[in-house]
């Protein structure tokens, strides 16, 4: 695997249960030092992220569909692989939920633990 994750790699495997060690953590510094960005004062905003095919069963089995923004703060020390977020997302497909809460809960928290910073999660569609 690169330094980069799993992108770029000629074969990937799809996980096909709920699988938060698929995402990914880059280390911001590796982009900021090259350019030599130190100032914290310019680490401020957020980097969205749109999920535009998010889905999760329902307690009846049922699939549930939703677009998600994610909202990561630029002062976290860490960003996730593009690719490893799309297979993350994938992986809770098949997994049932009793509310979209619930899944919002989950990918906060998950996401959280990448970035080491807080996450929000939110739900357009």
């Amino acid at each position: 695997m690169s330094i980069h994750g799993i992108l770029g790699e000629q074969t990937t495997d799809y996980p096909t249960e709920y699988s938060p060690e698929t995402l990914y953590p880059i280390a911001r510094s590796m982009g900021r030092d090259v350019i030599g960005w130190q100032d914290d004062k310019l680490m401020v905003g957020i980097d969205w992220w749109q999920a535009f095919e998010m889905s999760w069963l329902n307690p009846q089995g049922l699939s549930q569909v939703a677009i998600a923004r994610f909202g990561i703060p630029a002062s976290s020390p860490f960003i996730v692989e593009s690719k490893s977020l799309k297979l993350y997302l994938n992986s809770i497909n098949f997994t049932e939920f009793a509310s979209w809460n619930d899944v919002q809960a989950l990918i906060a928290k998950d996401l959280s633990a990448v970035y080491k910073q807080t996450c929000k999660l939110s739900c357009l569609a």
